[in-house]
C-alpha cells in the first residue's frame, strides 16, 4: 500500500462511538486545543497542522474521532507522524485530556503500526521529554526502548529529549 493509498484508507472503527480517519482541515482547531490542554507536548504553529491536513508537510495525520450525535462529531486524539523508509517518526500524538484511560492513544498506535508495516517500516521512533512520566510510561508499555538522548531539545522549559524506538519483526 502506498503513502498515498494509506492516507486515504478507511477507518478503523474503535468502538460504536469513536473511529479513526486521516487528519482533515476541518479538525485542525479541535487538535489544536487538543494539543494546547497539554504543557509537556511539542506546541506547533496551527499552520503546521493546516499544512498536514492538506499534504504540504511532509507529515501525515490520524484523528481518533468521537460521535455525539448523528450531526456531531469531536476530536479525541490524533496522531502525526512521517515516513522515511525504513523508518517511522512519530512526531506529535495526544488525547483529549477528557478521554484518557480509555485506549484512544493506544488504538491510534497500533493502526498506525499496522499500516506502516504494511509499507515496509522496519523501526517507529519518537521523542519524548523525560520528565513526561505518563507519556514514557505508555511507550515502555507498548514496547519502546530508550536508545539516545537529544540534549536540550525542548523549549519552554528547555529539557533534553529522550529518543525512544520500536522495532518491528522483520
Amino acid at each position: 500500500m502506498s503513502q498515498r493509498e494509506s492516507k486515504q484508507s478507511a477507518v478503523a472503527p474503535l468502538s460504536p462511538e469513536i473511529y479513526l480517519r486521516p487528519l482533515q482541515g476541518r479538525d485542525v482547531e479541535q487538535v489544536k486545543g487538543i494539543e494546547m490542554a497539554w504543557p509537556l507536548l511539542s506546541h506547533w504553529d496551527i499552520e503546521v497542522y493546516y499544512g498536514v491536513a492538506g499534504g504540504r508537510q511532509n507529515a501525515q495525520g490520524l484523528v481518533a474521532i468521537e460521535r455525539e450525535s448523528d450531526l456531531k462529531e469531536r476530536v479525541v486524539g490524533f496522531l502525526v507522524y512521517r515516513i522515511t523508509l525504513p523508518d517511522t517518526e512519530i512526531l506529535n500524538i495526544a488525547v483529549d485530556p477528557a478521554c484518557t484511560r480509555r485506549q484512544i492513544g493506544t488504538q491510534m498506535l497500533h493502526h498506525l503500526e499496522i499500516q506502516v508495516t504494511r509499507e515496509g517500516v522496519q523501526n517507529l521512533f519518537l521523542e519524548v521529554r523525560p520528565s513526561n512520566a505518563p507519556a514514557r510510561d505508555f511507550y515502555l508499555k507498548e514496547k519502546f526502548m530508550e536508545v539516545g538522548r537529544r540534549k536540550d531539545y525542548y523549549s519552554n522549559p528547555t529539557e533534553d529529549a529522550l529518543l525512544m524506538k520500536r522495532e518491528f519483526g522483520n
